[in-house]
């Protein structure tokens, strides 16, 4: 597997896994939930899409729920280190909950010896926001569709650069299913600052490409910097910032498709109580379904997905993960 920071994440772990239980506070025995303020693990940077969006949307959780917030960033080992704060943390009442994107579940622990939680000890909440991929390239770039993007990495094995995050990370993933899917070599190329370093990056010529979700890119797309060649935006034919664009499963690309879109969950501990789970997935999916969230998500180009669908999505997430992994080795 290319390596960056992961295989340093246990041991990176182990001093904020202490850290969980010295502070933390809370009863799994407590008779009401919830009986005190929510308190929210962010595993991300301050600013970033993760922060921002876990920020508006546990605020309206809380308020659902009657209580006060409190959010803390943990970044750290591609989420792992906020996660594993909560899941072996001391306080397993409910009261403390994560938000993260869902890689940091599902896709760290298949990659990580020795990572204090695996995907069977969190239990999912439901999933906030659905971020569907895409691939663009600068405006001016010779390929004008997905196909003539393949066709020359095929015609010039791992010429055609990919901006793809972190190594290891979902993005990485995708871009090595997408060179498994088409028969192409296409060379994944990595940012630790996040989607906006790979813009940046195929904006200047660093690399062809960039995978990212469409908010990231609607302004650059919007003034004429960028082009979408690919996607798996179900709503792609009538956004017209995907105009040209392939769907992944249009163009044949399964595994594509099921690995590349990205959700963000609130989730908690597996030991978390039956009751505090109940309630907190109650006010979880009055959030996620009403009017305000859904005109949050959709002016920034993502999607408030229906609870009814959450374990079949992660599923799917799972499944796919696991097959597309040995691609990175």
């Amino acid at each position: 597997m290319r390596t960056t920071s992961i295989p340093v994440v246990a041991a990176a772990l182990a001093g904020a896994v202490a850290l969980a239980g010295c502070g933390a506070t809370g009863n799994a025995e407590t008779a009401e939930f919830p009986s005190e303020d929510l308190s929210v693990v962010i595993p991300y940077n301050p600013g970033g899409s993760t922060d921002t969006m876990g920020r508006l949307f546990t605020d309206l959780l809380a308020d659902e729920l009657g209580v006060g917030v409190k959010v803390e960033n943990v970044p750290g080992a591609v989420g792992s280190t906020g996660v594993a704060q909560v899941v072996t943390g001391q306080d397993q009442s409910g009261h403390t909950v994560f938000f993260a994107p869902y890689d940091a579940v599902g896709l760290v622990p298949l990659q990580v010896d020795g990572l204090p939680y695996e995907a069977a000890d969190v239990n999912v909440i439901g999933i906030a926001i659905q971020a569907p991929s895409t691939l663009a390239v600068k405006a001016d770039a010779p390929w004008n569709t997905l196909e003539e993007l393949v066709a020359a990495a095929k015609a010039d094995p791992g010429t055609i650069r990919v901006a793809a995050a972190n190594s290891g990370s979902q993005r990485h993933m995708t871009v090595e299913a997408l060179s498994a899917d088409s028969g192409a070599e296409f060379a994944p190329v990595f940012f630790t600052g996040g989607a906006g370093e790979g813009v940046i990056a195929t904006l200047q010529g660093s690399v062809e490409a960039v995978i990212t979700d469409l908010g990231a890119i609607a302004g650059q797309v919007e003034a004429g910097e960028l082009k979408v060649l690919g996607t798996s935006d179900p709503n792609f034919q009538d956004n017209p910032l995907l105009e040209g664009a392939t769907h992944w499963n249009d163009a044949g690309y399964g595994l594509v498709e099921n690995v590349s879109d990205g959700e963000w969950v609130l989730a908690v501990s597996k030991d978390v109580p039956e009751d505090a789970v109940n309630t907190l997935r109650e006010a979880f999916d009055a959030v996620v379904t009403s009017d305000g969230w859904r005109e949050t998500v959709e002016t920034r180009y993502l999607i408030a997905p229906d609870p009814a669908n959450t374990e079949d999505t992660l599923q799917v997430r799972r499944d796919s993960f696991t097959e597309a992994l040995p691609l990175m080795s």
